[in-house]
C-alpha cells in the first residue's frame, strides 16, 4: 500500500473538521455567557390565574458563597416579586438587605415582597418576559455589582421545569 502526501492531508483535514464539530456542543448555550458563570438550578412552575395573568415560582435548597438556605421566588404579578425562604444567609455585600433576610428567615419561612419602583438603587429586580429571565442586582457600596440571572424553561402550566441561575460581578 502506498500512502501519498495528499491522502495524509485529506485525513488530517477530516480529523480536524470532526474534532471542531464535536467540540461545538456543551451543556450550557453560549448565549448565557454574558450572564456569567452557572451558579445553581431551581425547580420552577408556571401558574395561570383566573385573570389570565401568568406568573411563576421557583424553589431550591441553595449552598453558594452568596446565598445559603431554602430559597423561594415568585413573580406575584408583573410588578411584585416575593423573595422568600427559610434559614437564608445572604452575602451580597449590602448589609441592610443581608441582615434583613437573615433576621426574617431564621428558623422560619418568611417573605419580603418587593415592588420595583426606582431602578438604580442598592437592590433591583427586573423581569424580562420574552426571555423568561429574572435579573437580581445588588449594588454594595465600594464593591462590584452582583448579578443573578434566573432563566426559566417553559412547559405546560403547573408542570415542574428547570430554572438555571447564573452569577457575575461588574
Amino acid at each position: 500500500m502506498i500512502i501519498t502526501i495528499g491522502d495524509t492531508i485529506n485525513k488530517s483535514i477530516t480529523l480536524l473538521v470532526l474534532s471542531i464539530l464535536s467540540g461545538c456542543s456543551g451543556p450550557i448555550d453560549d448565549d448565557y455567557n454574558e450572564f456569567g458563570e452557572y451558579f445553581f438550578s431551581m425547580d420552577c412552575s408556571w401558574i395561570s390565574h383566573e385573570d389570565e395573568l401568568s406568573t411563576w415560582w421557583c424553589e431550591a435548597d441553595v449552598s453558594t458563597t452568596m446565598i445559603t438556605g431554602y430559597l423561594f421566588l415568585e413573580l406575584v404579578d408583573k410588578d411584585t416579586l416575593a423573595f422568600c425562604g427559610e434559614d437564608l444567609i445572604l452575602n451580597t455585600g449590602y448589609s441592610l438587605h443581608d441582615d434583613l433576610v437573615v433576621g426574617m428567615t431564621q428558623n422560619k419561612y418568611s417573605c419580603i415582597f418587593s415592588r420595583e419602583i426606582n431602578l438604580g438603587n442598592e437592590f433591583d429586580w427586573i423581569w424580562y418576559d420574552e426571555e423568561r429571565r429574572l435579573s437580581l442586582i445588588w449594588r454594595p457600596e465600594g464593591e462590584d455589582e452582583k448579578h443573578l440571572s434566573l432563566f426559566i424553561d417553559y412547559d405546560q402550566i403547573s408542570e415542574l421545569v428547570n430554572g438555571d441561575v447564573f452569577y457575575k460581578e461588574d
